[in-house]
């Protein structure tokens, strides 16, 4: 798991730029407010997975699936469970993305 991509969710989250769970993903995704990442635990659902993949099509966002269940996003996000969420800030997206990128 990359402590740092979580910390950065988890920035993102206190400063307002990000869209936590399916909802809230779709929402997002539908709305003006521009969906720059799209980040899914690896343990999560494969309808799940089908939806991410639809909103992050809709939104024209890559879709990334994080190294870490749903019980450490949600902790890293100060939630019970977490299985999708989306960056809408578009500099703290290319930074998580690059992270995630060092890591593979």
């Amino acid at each position: 798991m990359n402590d740092k991509v979580l910390r950065l969710l988890g920035l993102c989250r206190r400063a307002g730029r990000l869209a936590v769970g399916e909802p809230s993903v779709a929402e997002a995704s539908q709305r003006r407010s521009k969906v720059h990442l799209v980040v899914l635990a690896s343990d999560a659902s494969d309808n799940t997975k089908k939806r991410a993949e639809a909103h992050a099509r809709r939104a024209n966002a890559p879709l990334m699936v994080l190294d870490c269940t749903t019980l450490a996003l949600g902790k890293a996000l100060g939630l019970p469970l977490c299985a999708m969420a989306a960056v809408i800030d578009a500099g703290l997206a290319r930074e998580i993305e690059k992270s995630i990128n060092e890591k593979s």
